[in-house]
């Protein structure tokens, strides 16, 4: 890997994060109205794969629940930018960590805490 700052993530540490937001997001699905269960993201070897396509599952489960179209969108790019960040993830993991694919891997996960702060936003205060 290219040098990079010594103070930026290690590709281990924005894999956990990445975990944390897989669960944030299962979080936040079960707190709609009509909650979406995800299962545990595995620990394993191609857990990554499974928690993808829970994500991709409950994508399709939101777009049938009666709920305002603003949160629909919302949920909907959240777990999009969760997507897009297992497929960096994937390909840091598989082809090579430089420090483009890290920094945009870094990008994704910040896109992803500030979507999932105004979801929660949206879910407690409805009105705003």
């Amino acid at each position: 890997m290219a040098e990079h700052d010594n103070d930026f993530p290690s590709l281990g540490e924005l894999a956990e994060t990445l975990v944390g937001a897989y669960n944030l997001i299962g979080k936040l699905l079960g707190d709609l109205p009509i909650p979406i269960g995800l299962p545990p993201m595995p620990e394993r070897e191609g857990g990554g794969r499974e928690a993808a396509q829970a994500l991709e599952r409950a994508r399709l489960a939101l777009l049938d629940l009666p709920f305002d179209p603003e949160t629909k969108s919302m949920f909907h790019t959240l777990l999009l930018e969760w997507l897009t960040a297992q497929d960096q993830m994937a390909l840091a993991a598989s082809v090579s960590a430089d420090d483009h694919r890290l920094y945009a891997l870094f990008a994704t996960l910040t896109r992803i805490s500030m979507i999932a702060s105004m979801v929660e936003h949206r879910l407690t205060d409805p009105d705003s």
